[in-house]
């Protein structure tokens, strides 16, 4: 934060003359509604862009009485004279909020890490676990074969959503696939999910996308290991599953905000 500001004072902008040409004010200058809009924090350091006497953008530097300072930026228009806050920004936290309604682009790639909130609750990460096939499995019998498997890390603290998709068909319309999924730590198999049978039966036809969630309620040790799936015909005959075949794994969030969810041992 220091050195951001450092870099704002050695800027020299002078003010223009055109209509469009702003003049800004560094360092001590603040405006008094400003002063008073933050009050009792206190506006140690801005830039003031100004169009007008009242029509101007502002960037400062808000130090609280309690908590931590922060990096405003907002601005007064010329109609209604009205101060307004757009962002909020504690950049040693990479906290950004906004304060009413406005846009925020980024363009480009942009990458969080560490914790990351809408509206108080904690955001899922995306995309941490997949594996696909194009081809079938052939023909599966009664047994479990094992089908799919997906190595990921689920984080202390997390909940997740896994998923299964693709196209089934079953050698009788008295079959249906019947999938199972296990844990696998490198100590053994764990079975931690059992989804009931389900599919098309007689016919090739899409499986419905199937999840479930799950949560690493642990909060200080992530788990890494195998997500194996498997796929058995029940109670008889056989199953093909084809592809494009899929299971994706998702962070959705806390773990806290899933009290139901299955624990990952």
């Amino acid at each position: 934060m220091r050195s951001l500001f450092a870099t704002i004072q050695q800027l020299v902008v002078p003010a223009g003359t055109g209509a469009n040409s702003p003049a800004v004010s560094l360092g001590a200058q603040v405006p008094p509604e400003l002063a008073a809009h933050y009050a009792p924090s206190r506006v140690v350091a801005c830039m003031i862009f100004r169009r007008a006497a009242a029509d101007y953008v502002y960037l400062a530097l808000v130090v609280p009485t309690t908590g931590t300072p922060f990096i405003a930026v907002g601005g007064v228009e010329s109609v209604f004279g009205i101060l307004q806050e757009a962002y909020r920004v504690r950049p040693s936290f990479g906290q950004i909020t906004t304060t009413f309604r406005s846009v925020l682009e980024l363009a480009g790639t942009t990458e969080i890490s560490g914790p990351w909130s809408i509206d108080g609750r904690s955001a899922g990460r995306g995309l941490v676990g997949w594996d696909a096939r194009s081809g079938s499995t052939g023909p599966i019998g009664t047994t479990y074969v094992e089908v799919l498997t997906v190595s990921t890390t689920f984080r202390a603290g997390r909940a997740y959503r896994l998923e299964i998709g693709g196209r089934g068909v079953a050698s009788a319309s008295t079959n249906v696939l019947q999938f199972a999924t296990n844990w696998d730590p490198g100590t053994g198999d764990i079975a931690w999910w059992q989804p009931g049978g389900f599919g098309p039966s007689g016919a090739s036809a899409p499986i419905p996308t199937y999840g479930n969630m799950i949560a690493r309620n642990a909060t200080t040790t992530d788990k890494s290991g195998l997500w194996r799936i498997y796929l058995r015909a029940d109670p008889a005959g056989t199953v093909n599953w084809f592809g494009p075949r899929y299971a994706a794994a998702y962070d959705i969030g806390a773990a806290a905000d899933y009290p139901l969810a299955l624990d990952v041992p």
